[in-house]
């Protein structure tokens, strides 16, 4: 997470709460996986700003662009599916976000029998 947004405070502070019960060891698993999602961020940006579209190896590869022809779609109906299902749930999340809190802590609070 990068420092002046809010997930890396909200990180740092759940990392605070298990230092502080002795949670070491999903402490370091949660830093290890931190500085391996951030290795993947900061490699997008680093394509995104300094290298050219057409001659980007992470593009070359991703696509394998000598043998995609140039109005092939790459986005699938599939892909346009997820997008449109997860825009109607962030929609509906911000229309009405009591009912999915809601069952979110009901579900939390019955995987730790509470």
């Amino acid at each position: 997470m990068i420092p002046p947004f809010i997930g890396f405070y909200s990180k740092l502070f759940v990392l605070f709460s298990a230092i502080s019960i002795s949670e070491y060891f999903i402490s370091i698993i949660a830093i290890i996986v931190s500085v391996i999602s951030a290795y993947y961020y900061l490699r997008i940006i680093k394509v995104l700003y300094t290298e050219d579209y057409n001659t980007s190896t992470l593009y070359k590869q991703s696509y394998n662009v000598e043998t995609t022809p140039e109005y092939k779609s790459i986005l699938t109906n599939l892909h346009s599916l997820i997008i449109a299902v997860l825009s109607l749930f962030l929609l509906l999340f911000f229309l009405n976000p009591v009912l999915i809190l809601t069952s979110t802590r009901v579900l939390s609070l019955s995987l730790f029998n509470y």
